[in-house]
């Protein structure tokens, strides 16, 4: 019987521990253990234990391992664990064989540690081996099943992930707001098949936003500036107007504002994603590395998305041929 449809909540700022404990049990329903989930992650990811996952994440994310691992033991309650391990010591090997314990006791504990992004690649990680792949409708192998379930939960928590159709893979799509209003026009229009190459640079521009990192921050500015350009390209070639010398954001808009195929006053609409990549993607670090901040990131690939959902108004309607 499927669930209730419902409004969905408030925006949530990440996966919280209920929407992590609701994935897991789903998946125990379903037959997917946390320990085999966990196991899964760190093979997809080549660590050799878990305690070296946990380690690896920690340092990748700049947590503090002794903080992360006081957190997850604190999940004993009062009594204490079974085993004595020193908590606060920050030798990396003791850390290891107590998360190793944990791992082997309450693995769902090391799984709800870790950052959002981390997690849902374990849940990728664990549902890539419950099927071949292949979305095959009613008859639905378990890990698609599964995602059905976690994409609707995504949903109903205005999470900002959510999982790409008949796959077994999440995508980042902005908060409530976003997905609605930006991100959701935005992927209608790039179902145009004229719009084939900006859909690959703007579905880029998701995957590395919800990777996170600070080099896929800057990689999801310019992927989406990319797929801007790439769109008003298309505008060029269904109306047959002669390109620019310099084929920049601003000078394709110019050509096509000057052909009469664009009105001068959504200048600013179209070109917003333009300024952050100028600045913050096209042009290398030197000495010292930027911090892309997640906000800027978040904003031009919104601004990107709302371009390229008001140019896709323009473009010739193409009629079917009966």
């Amino acid at each position: 019987m499927p669930p209730l449809p419902r409004r969905a909540r408030p925006t949530l700022t990440g996966l919280d521990e209920v929407v992590r404990t609701t994935v897991l049990q789903r998946a125990a329903l379903l037959g997917i253990r946390a320990d085999w989930i966990l196991t899964r992650y760190c093979e997809a990811e080549y660590y050799p234990d878990a305690g070296t996952l946990m380690e690896e994440v920690c340092s990748r994310y700049d947590l503090s391992a002794e903080e992360v691992f006081k957190a997850v033991w604190a999940r004993y309650g009062s009594s204490g664990p079974p085993v004595r391990v020193d908590t606060t010591s920050p030798s990396p090997g003791l850390r290891r064989n107590g998360w190793a314990f944990i791992a082997r006791m309450h693995p769902d504990w090391l799984l709800k540690a870790l950052p959002d992004v981390e997690f849902l690649s374990a849940v990728e990680a664990a549902a890539a081996d419950t099927a071949d792949g292949e979305f095959r409708g009613d008859d639905m192998p378990v890990g698609f099943e599964w995602f059905e379930y976690i994409d609707g939960l995504l949903r109903v928590n205005g999470i900002e992930y959510s999982v790409v159709p008949r796959t077994l893979t999440f995508e980042w799509v902005g908060e409530d707001f976003n997905r609605e209003q930006v991100i959701g026009p935005a992927l209608t229009a790039l179902s145009d098949p004229r719009l084939a190459g900006p859909a690959e640079e703007f579905a880029e521009a998701l995957h590395k936003r919800r990777l996170a990192g600070n080099k896929d921050l800057e990689d999801a500015i310019d992927e989406a500036a990319k797929a801007v350009e790439s769109t008003l390209k298309v505008l060029l070639v269904e109306h047959e107007v002669a390109p620019p010398a310099r084929q920049t954001v601003v000078a394709l808009f110019s050509v096509l504002q000057t052909a009469g195929v664009l009105p001068g006053y959504i200048e600013k609409i179209v070109t917003g994603a333009a300024g952050a990549r100028n600045h913050m993607a096209s042009h290398g670090h030197g000495a010292v590395a930027r911090e892309i901040p997640v906000a800027v990131a978040d904003a031009s690939v919104a601004a990107a998305g709302t371009a390229i959902a008001l140019l896709a108004h323009y473009l010739p309607v193409t009629i079917a041929p009966t």
